[in-house]
């Protein structure tokens, strides 16, 4: 029997209606794309790659493109491979990534994060990749390149050897890559801590007598080291310091002095020393010693001035003409008084000189220049304090220049060899040009050469030796109850280069503080008075760099007024084996300095 023509029909229908929809599948899909791919995520880097630098160092910005914040991200470094290499030990590279946490992006907020890998000594020389991953609810990362150099090599040129403690060596070091010398510097450091100072040139000075070693380190982590032998100094308790003979002020404190021979009779020995503030009776007194015979001072004179304090005195070259200072006058008509010297032992009043000085003189320094004397005076709570005031005619002083920067007060000056060394107190250690021919200065035109601000402030006086272009610095920081405590230090400022200072050492002495000082340039010794830890003899010969103390430099201390009642204020050489000192709780000293 032959098919059934409807049945056939059908089955031709349902083929055609299943190739239509074959036909179609790849229209509808079509039609679902219309829109293009997918958004990329709100947070993403900006840069689609990183290169790092040589150092290995490099950043990336992600950033919240979307409208709503973001929180909970996490920064992710995946380690780096060699690329084309098995991932050995010498062929991984590792890092940090900071911040490696974001709290939260707000929207178009942007964070810049940075990269810093570390190739270790063996780290195999190549290209490495890696990703940079930010992880969060929404989520984007970025290839990494980091490209290693071949490592560098790092020689130390000096051998094992031995050092005395306190004394300079400069090691040297070169950096190769593949034998080609680099023009690169290593960093340096000392092991362990503590035993010494290196600083970024390499010169080394050593601290404990024991091996320290000097460890030299390129950038890549290659390094070298030598091992240095510390001996000791030899120099702690090499001098004796012992009281010769005292001219006591029990009624009122003392402050500065200056001792000097007469202009008329060389043999004639005389000391002044002022008095500081009120003790039992005020501090208004200039004192005349005949230190002759040091083991005797014989008070001679004294001279009232109208001051609270006469804070500080001074003697011209030829030891004609003093100048004494006066602070805390009862008419407030406070300055200087110049005194004529003709009888040093009962010095004479030329003039007194208050103008433009009104709220105090604190310390002076007097000097001939081009013919002319002139006192530089430190006016008090004035930020143009330094007053220069021309005094070739002493009966008829008058003021020729000011200076100051304007920022803190000028507490005291010493000039030599035509410069001013102005210690300006928190704006440091002040250089001015008065005749030396640096900056066109003089005494009428004061002109800057350089200025120094040393961090701990209180610069409170200075020393400058020319001849080892070194100024010595005193910090007075605290001063405690007279006799009791006191705390600062002194700084080394290298000036062989006048017009750029730098500090290169200091000496810190725990429990007391410097005042005034003076050097033997001749035998490398600063004599500080240290107040209540007394007086002091310091080895500063040599090349100086680090911390002093612990160099063995300190070879002798004395306590005038013994223990608890020492509190010293200034000292002052006057022949290899004598210095002169004044203490403020117990008046004038003589003091020998005795080789042990």
């Amino acid at each position: 029997m032959s098919p059934n023509p409807l049945r056939r029909l059908s089955a031709i229908g349902r083929q055609a209606a299943r190739l239509a929809a074959f036909l179609a599948a790849p229209l509808l899909a079509a039609c679902s794309d219309v829109a293009g791919p997918a958004p990329p995520p709100p947070v993403r880097f900006l840069q689609r790659s990183v290169d790092l630098d040589t150092l290995l160092t490099g950043t990336a910005t992600v950033q919240n493109t979307g409208n709503v914040p973001s929180g909970n991200i996490r920064i992710d470094l995946t380690p780096l491979k060699m690329v084309g290499s098995d991932a050995l030990a010498g062929n991984i590279l590792t890092g940090t990534v900071m911040p490696a946490f974001l709290e939260q992006l707000g929207p178009g907020e942007s964070r810049t994060v940075t990269l810093a890998l570390q190739a270790e000594p063996g780290t195999a020389a190549g290209e490495y990749s890696g990703w940079l991953r930010a992880l969060g609810v929404h989520s984007d990362s970025i290839p990494v390149l980091a490209r290693v150099l071949p490592f560098r090599t790092v020689t130390i040129l000096q051998s094992d050897s031995t050092v005395r403690q306190g004394d300079v060596v400069v090691v040297r070091a070169r950096i190769t890559r593949d034998g080609v010398l680099l023009g690169e510097s290593p960093s340096w450091r000392v092991v362990p801590d503590g035993a010494g100072f290196v600083e970024s040139t390499g010169a080394f000075v050593g601290y404990a007598t024991d091996s320290a070693s000097v460890v030299a380190t390129a950038r890549d982590g290659a390094a070298d080291t030598v091992r240095l032998l510390v001996t000791p100094r030899g120099a702690e308790g090499s001098m004796l310091l012992a009281n010769l003979g005292n001219g006591p002020v029990p009624d009122r404190f003392t402050s500065d002095l200056w001792v000097f021979s007469s202009p008329g009779d060389a043999r004639l020995q005389v000391a002044y020393t002022g008095t500081w503030e009120v003790r039992s009776a005020p501090g208004n007194r200039l004192y005349a010693w005949d230190v002759t015979n040091p083991a005797t001072p014989i008070l001679t004179d004294s001279v009232a001035l109208d001051a609270r304090t006469v804070n500080d005195v001074k003697i011209s070259a030829d030891g004609t003409i003093a100048v004494a200072t006066h602070e805390g006058s009862a008419d407030r008509l406070n300055g200087i008084t110049l005194l004529d010297l003709a009888d040093p032992a009962h010095p004479q009043r030329i003039t007194r000189y208050t103008t433009g000085l009104r709220n105090g003189v604190h310390n002076t320094w007097i000097e001939t220049i081009g013919g002319r004397r002139y006192v530089f005076a430190c006016h008090d709570f004035d930020p143009s304090g330094l007053k220069i005031i021309d005094v070739t005619d002493p009966a008829s002083p008058r003021t020729v220049a000011t200076f100051g920067v304007g920022l803190s007060i000028v507490h005291d000056v010493y000039v030599r060899d035509g410069l001013a060394l102005v210690s300006h107190w928190d704006a440091g250690l002040v250089i001015l040009d008065v005749g030396a021919g640096l900056a066109g200065g003089s005494p009428e035109n004061p002109r800057q050469v350089s200025r120094l601000v040393l961090p701990e402030g209180h610069v409170h006086n200075a020393w400058y030796w020319p001849e080892r272009g070194l100024v010595f610095v005193g910090h007075e920081i605290f001063a405690g109850p007279i006799g009791v405590s006191s705390e600062g230090l002194i700084s080394v400022i290298d000036v062989s280069n006048l017009r750029t200072p730098r500090r290169v050492a200091t000496f810190r002495l725990s429990g007391a503080g410097p005042h005034n000082f003076w050097v033997d340039e001749s035998a490398g010794i600063l004599y500080s008075a240290y107040y209540n830890a007394g007086l002091l003899a310091i080895d500063v010969s040599g090349r100086l760099l680090g911390d002093l103390l612990p160099q063995g430099r300190l070879i002798a201390q004395l306590k005038p007024g013994g223990p608890g009642n020492t509190y010293v204020w200034a000292p002052q050489l006057v022949g290899p084996n004598l210095v002169f000192l004044s203490d403020m709780l117990t008046g004038l000293w003589s003091v020998s300095v005795l080789p042990r």
